[in-house]
């Protein structure tokens, strides 16, 4: 069998589907409890693969159609679907259980009777995989070139049989503070501050029962480009494990990226939770479920701060976010990119100071756990010594280093060598007795050697590292940045 014929084949029955087809919008109806949508082919309720594409393009997340493009059932003669689906499976007959005539593939197809599995891994990627029967495959496949065109379709068709993996982004939104501006970082990660209003929020977005547009308005999403594959797969019944893996192309996983973003901005920085956003592939989905999965407890609900306003518009039902522009935080002036390429190159000793400094800055723990983060933090910056020398005094050497690292002159360096000693005195008081008086003092140290330990590690990260000789040279006085 010449596979570029049949190929072609499926190309043209493919095109003929999507000119005869139309689709079954569904309307909605009151019932005891809540509403429910029905598909019963009325008139007004049908319309065109044409209109179809076009209400998908300017597809919104609080528009009114957008589960009724992703619900929309196809309408086609069972005639030219059969033929439609003759051809894809030729071209798929390797992937297809002949038992139970089910496919399993790395598509988002979410039909009404196929299978979805998820396994969430520790990284925080997903591996996502659909089984389903070869038929529902077969409608994906005409939806989306009626969304797509036939053309990109038969194309994406075409690379996925040559074993091309299936590429999305897995995006996480960010609690902390509102960012004016995106960064991308080589193309595969993408820092986006989310829109004021809920008209400009797009589709993609989750629509879980408890969201509202204040779930993510202002908001920050994280994206990281993936790959899965294989993009087919035959299914089993006896294999439990997952099919279909992800990889990412990112260099930092989430969890570093918040790090950083909390390091630069000097707040702080929380995942919520985290779902994979398909870009056009979407249009391969028969219906508008979306996986949302996080590693802590699913929070939709939302506090304001004080310079933050919400308003609604009782005639368009629009939510519109109001902030002080003093509140709003350039990414672009951060200097982001620096920052991830050399905790790339850390060798973890870094990372788990700024870890540590992250937590002694969570407000809701108690202040003994954020004066022994703290203590940490600087124990694994600042814990040096001469080479070749065994000096015992911990406090001793942490903060004559901490001192001559950051200070600028003398009276700069006695400064920071008593706060960061008083901190440490503090931490270890915590540490011996799990107790701490909850003092202006102390809530003041604790901010001023935060400060200082935040200084400290945005230092080690822009000149990616001192070795040995560069510390004892610092407490001499020797300019290290001499050539």
């Amino acid at each position: 069998m010449n596979q570029s014929y049949t190929l072609d084949n499926f190309t043209k029955l493919l095109r003929h589907a999507v000119n005869q087809s139309t689709y079954d919008t569904g309307h909605r109806e009151a019932r005891e409890v809540g509403h429910s949508t029905f598909y019963s082919r009325r008139p007004q309720d049908i319309i065109t693969s044409a209109k179809l594409r076009q209400l998908f393009e300017y597809d919104r997340w609080g528009c009114d159609t957008s589960s009724n493009v992703q619900d929309a059932k196809l309408i086609c003669d069972d005639n030219i679907l059969t033929n439609v689906s003759h051809a894809l499976r030729e071209l798929l007959n390797e992937y297809i259980d002949p038992t139970t005539d089910r496919i399993g593939s790395a598509i988002p197809v979410h039909g009404q009777t196929g299978k979805p599995l998820a396994t969430m891994r520790k990284d925080g990627l997903l591996d996502s995989e659909y089984v389903m029967p070869f038929e529902e495959l077969t409608q994906s496949f005409v939806k989306a070139a009626a969304i797509l065109g036939v053309t990109c379709v038969s194309s994406l068709l075409s690379r996925w049989i040559a074993c091309e993996p299936v590429q999305y982004r897995i995006s996480t939104l960010i609690d902390g503070p509102f960012f004016g501006s995106s960064v991308d970082i080589d193309g595969n990660i993408l820092i986006e501050p989310l829109p004021l209003k809920s008209s400009a929020l797009r589709a993609s977005i989750p629509r879980q029962q408890n969201m509202t547009p204040t779930t993510y308005l202002g908001r920050t999403v994280v994206s990281i480009l993936c790959r899965a594959s294989p993009v087919f797969f035959k299914p089993s019944a006896e294999d439990n494990a997952p099919n279909v893996q992800t990889t990412s192309l990112a260099s930092l996983d989430i969890k570093s990226i918040c790090l950083i973003l909390a390091l630069k901005s000097d707040e702080n920085v929380e995942q919520q939770f985290s779902w994979i956003d398909y870009g056009p592939l979407r249009a391969f989905s028969l219906s508008h479920s979306t996986n949302v999965w996080s590693f802590g407890t699913l929070n939709f609900n939302r506090s304001f701060r004080s310079h933050v306003g919400v308003s609604w518009d009782m005639t368009t039902g629009e939510t519109t976010l109001s902030l002080e522009d003093d509140s709003i935080i350039s990414l672009s002036d951060l200097n982001i990119k620096d920052t991830f390429s050399s905790l790339v190159m850390d060798k973890n000793k870094t990372r788990l100071a700024l870890t540590r400094w992250l937590n002694s800055k969570d407000a809701s723990k108690d202040l003994v756990d954020r004066f022994i983060d703290l203590r940490i933090a600087l124990e694994t910056l600042y814990l040096r010594d001469f080479i070749n020398e065994r000096s015992q005094e911990m406090r001793f050497r942490i903060a004559l280093f901490a001192a001559w690292h950051l200070g600028s002159d003398e009276e700069d360096r006695k400064r920071i060598r008593k706060i960061i000693r008083d901190a440490y005195d503090e931490a270890s008081t915590a540490v011996h007795t799990s107790k701490l008086e909850y003092s202006f003092r102390n809530v003041a140290l604790l901010k001023h050697a935060q400060d200082l330990c935040r200084r400290g590690i945005i230092d080690l990260l822009s000149r990616k590292r001192l070795n040995a000789n560069d510390w004892g040279d610092l407490i001499l006085g020797i300019d290290i940045n001499s050539d």
